[in-house]
């Protein structure tokens, strides 16, 4: 850049003048990780429910149109886990459409998921249940079909499960006394013969009764605390700013008792400024167990109705009749100390790692390789006062260049900011996306991007680097809202990754169209060539999970019921957890020749509006 005898005289001034600025150096010198509600940014989460078993928490929502089931080791970074669809409604029938409330319960070495469905018509909502076929909750599961009191079979939504200590089991969801909407929508309970039976007639638990609640009780959820059994339930209008908690509390132990259950004069979760129409949630206790969190949807503006719903998280407490103390629902981006045990959790990520494979060449375009090593670190300052001209006595001081890749470990699920220190030009990758790209001669400059990852996993990095004239500085930071500003440390960089394993999507091929419904096979070719093994390979399709392939050939037979444009992707991982993603296969899928008439359109009401489609009277 500049001549090597201006820069020994002002080098140090560069240099500190850079790292003074106090918004750079000073924004994440943090002692306690945090957080900021929502924990869901990157679409609606209406009705959202978590469960924690094994180390992971698992999590799902109202999609409307399929039921998905995500990952992740922490509460706050339920976001950036690994994301799978495990279920897609048939194109017809009785639970074809409109898909609610879904959660996710384990029982006798099985997971059961119970959700609403209807036909299209929601005066036919109902319930279902799928059971799993393996252990895995993002794995497939078999329809059990519908859930229900034959006695009494009634409009049902929002069905949740109650484990007593001895072990029975009862079903509790929101229904209709009758067959006609917008007199009631009630709690009732009922016992189970097993986790897709209801075996007895079902009790009404609770109506709507309070001016508060609207003429709706949904979303029954249980929660328990020092023998004391409660459940908390949603009222009022879903699509109105004064949706809100409400609390019953079991006063005998019989569940099935109207007269045993106590509700609460006023709401215990309630509308603040900045969080409207809190409501329908879900329990779950920190990694640590310590620490009870409830985790809520709600919007920030009163116009959204079913529009924008996302989950928040905060901490409840205990009064001294035990009892909890919901609190205040507190405002979007206020910052929050995690769940206990989560920062430990993220420290249990701390690598093994040795570094990045570096590779030098003797000119600025990558063609004249000089040698080949692992950099502990990307943390260079060639021709700095006390520091050697050049990166090795085989290269020349100028006019070089650098590539360093392998995998990146980071220790929180967040979002990271990677900032590049650098004279000359520079470009980053991490997990295949360009997130810096200043390919200049210039003088010291920092410039960064962001990204999402989650805790543990690795991803592929690549820094591309080339010095020009003068002293060259070459360094790779990253922050997060738990990770203080450091040089990403030798533990979490991994020499082996994008280099070694190669995926590519052999068929379908790009531009590919197909007619709905349709049986796609997905066939991919994967190879590591550091002799690792290749453990699986994920197929995403518009970057949702749709399933994986544990052993050669890498095939996934997918059923598309859909019609629309699909973005495919494959990503194969090895035995020491790195990976890699394909190039992306376009396909479209058109909708069947034949059409069918649709039934006419009912009158929809409000309490039944959670996903309106095309044509729904949802006034």
């Amino acid at each position: 850049m500049k001549s090597k005898t201006f820069i020994s005289q002002v080098a140090v001034v560069i240099f500190l003048t850079l790292f003074t600025l106090p918004v750079t150096r000073t924004a994440y010198a943090q002692t306690t990780a945090m957080f900021t509600n929502p924990i869901v940014t990157s679409r609606d989460a209406a009705d959202p429910w978590m469960i924690y078993k094994d180390d992971y928490y698992y999590f799902t929502f109202t999609t409307g149109g399929n039921i998905q089931v995500w990952k992740s080791r922490t509460i706050t970074g339920v976001d950036a886990g690994t994301k799978a669809t495990v279920w897609t409604p048939p194109a017809s029938g009785s639970q074809s459409k409109d898909i609610w409330a879904p959660e996710l319960h384990f029982f006798a070495g099985k997971w059961y998921i119970y959700y609403a469905a209807d036909d299209g018509d929601n005066a036919h909502h109902r319930l279902y249940v799928l059971e799993s076929t393996t252990t895995d909750p993002q794995g497939a599961y078999i329809n059990k079909g519908k859930i229900y009191d034959p006695k009494t079979d009634r409009w049902a939504i929002d069905a949740t499960v109650m484990q007593k200590d001895d072990g029975s089991l009862y079903l509790i969801w929101s229904g209709w006394e009758g067959f006609v909407d917008k007199i009631a929508q009630n709690l009732y309970v009922a016992p189970m013969s097993n986790p897709w039976t209801i075996s007895g007639n079902r009790a009404l638990i609770s109506r709507p009764d309070h001016s508060w609640e609207g003429w709706i009780n949904e979303g029954p959820e249980v929660l328990k605390h020092n023998g004391k059994l409660f459940i908390v339930y949603s009222a009022n209008g879903s699509w109105t700013p004064d949706y809100c908690l409400g609390l019953l509390m079991n006063t005998t132990g019989d569940v099935m008792n109207p007269q045993s259950w106590t509700k609460s004069n006023v709401p215990f979760l309630a509308r603040s400024p900045g969080v409207l129409g809190p409501g329908h949630n879900t329990f779950v206790k920190s990694v640590d167990s310590t620490e009870d969190w409830i985790i809520y949807h709600a919007t920030d503006d009163p116009t959204d109705g079913w529009r924008n719903r996302r989950p928040r998280a905060q901490k409840i407490t205990w009064n001294p009749d035990d009892t909890p103390n919901f609190g205040y629902p507190v405002a979007p981006r206020q910052p929050l100390a995690v769940p206990s045990g989560e920062a430990a959790n993220a420290a249990n990520a701390n690598g093994t790692g040795t570094g990045l494979i570096a590779e030098y060449y003797d000119n600025q375009n990558f063609t004249n390789l000089k040698f080949r090593r692992t950099d502990a670190a990307i943390n260079f300052e060639w021709g700095m006062i006390g520091n050697s001209d050049a990166p090795a006595p085989s290269l020349n001081a100028n006019a070089y260049s650098v590539r360093w890749q392998g995998t990146v470990q980071p220790r929180y699920s967040e979002t990271y900011t990677f900032n590049t220190f650098t004279d000359d030009g520079v470009r980053l990758w991490i997990d295949n996306k360009l997130v810096v790209d200043n390919w200049t001669d210039h003088q010291p400059t920092i410039n960064g991007g962001t990204v999402t990852l989650t805790a543990g996993r690795r991803y592929n990095i690549r820094m591309d680097y080339f010095e020009d004239t003068g002293n060259a500085i070459a360094r790779l930071e990253w922050s997060s809202p738990s990770q203080p500003l450091e040089v990403v440390p030798q533990s979490q960089l991994y020499p082996v990754g994008a280099k070694s394993i190669s995926i590519n999507i052999t068929s379908p091929a790009d531009a590919a169209s197909f007619a709905a419904p349709a049986r796609l096979a997905i066939n991919s070719d994967a190879n590591d060539s550091s002799g690792g093994n290749i453990s699986r390979v994920e197929f995403y399709a518009n970057s949702i999970k749709v399933g994986e392939a544990n052993a050669a050939p890498y095939v996934l037979t997918w059923s598309i019921a859909a019609s629309g444009n699909y973005m495919l992707t494959a990503r194969a991982i090895n035995d020491n957890g790195e990976a890699a993603t394909s190039n992306p296969v376009s396909i479209s899928v058109s909708a069947p020749s034949v059409s069918i008439p649709s039934p006419p359109r009912v009158q929809t009401t409000q309490a039944s509006c959670r996903t309106p489609q095309p044509g729904d009277l949802c006034a």
